[in-house]
């Protein structure tokens, strides 16, 4: 538990605008990663499940997307994560088999600038296709502000 741990406490202090780094690639460009990323992601198990509470950082100043993709994260993370600069983007309303699917779904729909809308159904594609089931039955798992369930 102790690696869930410490994945939880970078994924809040990130989501908050600490641990900036810039990761320098071969061709020169440097990008801005941890704290200084427009988006933060969290795949795994949903460790606030097992807890009493967590103190979430105070929000950081510039405004970061926040996906969070293992059990409940919204019942967990709802009250918490959303500030004026902390956006929830995608995460979950049941219990799922946390994989890269629906977050590579997600991530590409935030790059091409599309919204919660696009976000949410991509998600629920990818997981639905990892899970051999149709995407009108996974649908649920996922939610965000413009989901209909949030």
């Amino acid at each position: 538990m102790a690696l869930i741990d410490a994945a939880l406490g970078t994924y809040a202090a990130e989501l908050s605008g600490r641990h900036a780094v810039g990761l320098a690639l071969p061709d020169g460009v440097t990008l801005d990663a941890g704290g200084a990323s427009r988006l933060i992601a969290f795949v795994g198990h949903n460790r606030l499940m097992d807890l009493d509470g967590f103190a979430w950082p105070a929000p950081g100043r510039s405004a970061r997307g926040a996906i969070a993709i293992a059990c409940h994260t919204a019942a967990y993370m709802k009250d918490d994560v959303p500030a004026s600069t902390r956006v929830p983007l995608l995460m979950t309303a049941d219990y799922l088999f946390s994989n890269a699917a629906p977050l590579e779904a997600a991530v590409l729909a935030f790059a091409r600038g599309e919204g919660y809308a696009p976000m949410w159904r991509g998600a629920a594609a990818a997981y639905a296709d990892v899970q051999g089931r149709p995407v009108d039955k996974m649908g649920g798992v996922f939610v965000n502000p413009g989901h209909r369930t949030w």
